[in-house]
């Protein structure tokens, strides 16, 4: 069952909440048909949050982070269910070789799935490492690789194995970290653009692909106020592109420079005929077509006039959705200039605003592309001598292979421009997770007709909801292999460090960053580093000696009070001297 408030995708391509579902709605299924519910039920039951597992650190420690901010960031990349909800999970079962010189062996290890009792009786079916040895020598090698060739014939392709969440903790730690959800690509659109612009769903003519690839040049890099965008002046080939794609709307990019010329150009788009003599009526907004679909289609928002992506662009039409994602990478994005030895590229995009980004990850995910979210605290920088502050922004990073490189043969700009891909592969993304107990809330769970799966707002695809679903379950099972590092609250199975006290809680993340403040939270045992104690230092100009002697600090996690420890922080001698 799913948490409430969680999105659903619909078959029209928006989202809607699943407590505001009724039967016999239509939804989109994982397949790109659409379906019917047959049945919804509620319930109040305990529910985990199962987040996407992500390199990038959240800038959780900085003073003015926003815990709201986060909470858009998770929104994206989660999944909120009860613990009697069955995920499909895959597992890579590719069979590896090791030698161990000083046991003096050869190790051939593979993955099978196995029939285990849970501690309630139930039988579940789980991978399991097997490993067979060989001596390390001449004949033991031969043997071993013989073995390793006929393991790799029966298990060439993924494991994909159903697991209820309470179960996941009798996964062993390799398994575990490297079980992955499955996200599917929508295949299918709703041509809503389409027939905003001519009348007719799916009519999707190289003009209207130009328009949604100006709506998302506008989205990075335009105005609110009106149709404007900036433009790189030494970027000749998207100036060249802007003039060339809109003509065909009636649209007449033109700028006027300043006294001093400035490097970036702020186009504005007008509309009306164009004379012999180049003098066109000049009107920005009124019967402006582009202007149009920004207002009447919501990427301005009516509120407070901020940018965002509409949620029916997530499910459009796929011509529609990499022509306007070109367009916010020629605008906002970064592409690296070199290809991974897998073939992948890889793109970033910055925004300052969460429906932007959003939208972002909705549609790279929609195309099959793999994507992370980091943040970037708000700060004071210092750029070529002058101050500046910058607001808190959202790095967006999309990888892929074909599927992204069709996506950039799109594009305009002269150096993020790719080849179009003979062949574009569009197969499902995986990624790893972790997963923690929030506690009682409404659930909801639906069926669909014919055993389809569902898909979430994110893009997830995920079973139906099963008879184990509508009662509550306990978790059984002990979280043996789980760590929660103190300093930056990571939670996981990899690799622990002692810290100053001697205990295994320092991740591998942070270990080689982190230094001992002396401070602890009284509340929320959060244990700041000596940095964010230096940084709060200065912001109240005081001197740190006198600091851990007078002052009482906030925690930035909770709010709560941040006690320093007299006996083991590294300025105890200052202490002692006080005392006496």
């Amino acid at each position: 069952m799913f948490e409430e408030g969680t999105k659903i995708t619909m078959a029209d391509g928006n989202l809607e909440d699943i407590h505001n579902l009724r039967e016999n709605d239509i939804v989109m299924s994982d397949n790109g048909t659409t379906a019917r519910v047959i049945s919804i039920s509620r319930d109040i039951q305990t529910t985990y949050l199962l987040s996407q597992r992500t390199k990038h650190r959240k800038t959780e420690n900085n003073m003015t982070f926003d815990r709201s901010y986060r909470e858009n960031i998770d929104g994206v990349l989660d999944l909120k269910c009860s613990l009697g909800h069955t995920l499909n999970l895959t597992l890579s079962t590719k069979p590896t070789l090791e030698k161990s010189f000083k046991l003096n062996q050869i190790l051939v290890r593979w993955i099978q799935l196995e029939d285990i009792v849970t501690a309630n009786g139930r039988i579940i079916n789980i991978p399991k490492f097997h490993n067979k040895k060989f001596p390390l020598n001449d004949i033991g090698t031969l043997e071993a690789q013989t073995y390793l060739n006929s393991i790799l014939v029966q298990n060439s392709k993924p494991l994909v194995y159903d697991l209820e969440v309470r179960d996941l903790d009798y996964l062993d730690a390799q398994s575990r970290s490297r079980s992955k959800l499955c996200v599917k690509p929508v295949l299918t659109g709703n041509g809503r653009l389409s027939e905003f612009l001519t009348g007719q769903r799916h009519l999707n003519t190289l003009s209207v692909q130009n328009m949604a690839w100006l709506i998302g040049l506008w989205i990075g890099d335009g105005t609110t106020v009106r149709p404007e965008i900036s433009v790189d002046s030494l970027d000749t080939s998207l100036m060249e592109a802007l003039i060339e794609l809109t003509k065909p709307w009636g649209i007449y990019p033109s700028y006027t420079d300043s006294v001093i010329p400035l490097r970036a150009k702020h186009v504005k788009l007008y509309y009306g005929k164009k004379p012999a003599n180049k003098k066109y009526y000049q009107n920005c907004k009124t019967n402006n077509p582009f202007w149009k679909v920004v207002t009447e289609l919501d990427f301005k928002n009516r509120e407070d006039g901020s940018k965002e992506i509409p949620p029916f662009l997530y499910c459009d039409d796929i011509e529609i959705r990499e022509a306007f994602l070109a367009g916010l990478i020629d605008a906002d994005g970064y592409v690296s200039k070199e290809v991974s030895q897998s073939g992948k590229y890889q793109v970033n995009i910055q925004t300052i605003y969460p429906s932007v980004m959003k939208g972002i990850i909705n549609i790279a995910r929609s195309l099959s592309i793999n994507t992370t979210i980091t943040s970037k605290p708000e700060r004071i920088a210092i750029i070529k001598g002058k101050e500046v502050h910058c607001k808190l922004t959202y790095d967006c990073g999309m990888t892929g292979t074909t599927a992204l490189q069709n996506v950039l043969s799109y594009c305009h700009s002269g150096h993020k421009i790719r080849p179009k891909p003979a062949n574009i592969d569009r197969g499902p993304t995986y990624f790893t997770f972790d997963h923690n107990k929030r506690g009682l809330n409404h659930v909801y769970s639906i069926k669909l007709e014919n055993s389809k799966k569902i898909v979430l707002g994110n893009k997830m695809s995920l079973n139906n909801c099963n008879i184990n679903c509508m009662s509550e379950q306990k978790k059984l099972s002990k979280t043996k292999n789980s760590k929660q590092c103190l300093a930056c609250r990571y939670i996981g199975i990899g690799r622990f460090y002692r810290d100053w006290t001697g205990k295994n809680k320092l991740c591998s993340r942070c270990y080689a960053r982190y230094k001992f403040s002396g401070y602890r939270c009284k509340s929320c045992n959060f244990v700041p580093d000596s940095r964010e104690i230096k940084r709060k230092c200065n912001q109240q100009e005081e001197n740190i000696e006198e600091l851990h002697v007078n002052k009482i600090l906030e925690c930035s996690h909770c709010m709560g009070v941040l006690a320093y420890d007299v006996i083991r922080g590294p300025n105890r001698q200052v202490h002692m001297i006080h005392a006496m």
